[in-house]
């Protein structure tokens, strides 16, 4: 990253202090104690604390502080395809949410279609639901939500906003949204372009 200097103060480098404070430590005073794997149906979930007290339950090592995360992923703007990607700890028993730049032509597949006994869309708003009429849920884990279809994608971005998800007991789920699709990539200020 050039638009930054890093804890040697060499700009556009990467060194960064460990947890001991340490400029491009190797964390030599942590002990990894908190570690918890959960399985089952070949499926194995790693979570751990780190020493600040934060937790890390994605598998790719990307932090989801939330009962549910979603971010978009697999963006293929020629063909107008994209993935809704969903890690959550908690089961979802429904949701709806906004897929704004754009314009959705299908919804499709993932654990929601899996799962869950209606899953829509408004191509006008750009509003996607799931909900689930025989008490099923989308057990915890992560995945594909679901596939969308796309057109009048104008190259600027695709974003997700106002998502509301419940449990079987239709108490809301802490939502994280990921960053809008930005075809140019972010700039050192976080601008697409």
């Amino acid at each position: 990253n050039d638009c930054a200097p890093d804890c040697f103060g060499i700009w556009g480098g990467d060194a960064i202090e460990d947890t001991c404070g340490v400029c491009d430590g190797d964390n030599e005073c942590v002990s990894w104690t908190d570690l918890t794997a959960e399985g089952g149906d070949n499926l194995i979930s790693l979570s751990w604390d780190t020493p600040d007290g934060s937790s890390n339950d994605r598998g790719n090592g990307s932090r989801c502080n939330a009962e549910v995360c979603l971010s978009i992923e697999n963006v293929n703007s020629n063909a107008g395809t994209l993935d809704i990607y969903m890690i959550n700890s908690e089961d979802v028993a429904g949701f709806e949410f906004y897929l704004l730049g754009m314009t959705i032509t299908n919804v499709s597949g993932g654990t929601a279609a899996e799962y869950l006994s209606l899953v829509n869309y408004n191509e006008a708003t750009g509003k996607i639901l799931g909900a689930s009429f025989s008490g099923g849920t989308i057990p915890s884990g992560e995945g594909v939500l679901t596939y969308v279809t796309f057109t009048d994608f104008q190259g600027d971005t695709i974003c997700m906003e106002d998502a509301v998800f419940s449990d079987l007991n239709a108490g809301s789920l802490y939502v994280e949204l990921g960053e809008c699709y930005c075809p140019g990539g972010y700039d050192c200020a976080g601008e697409c372009g």
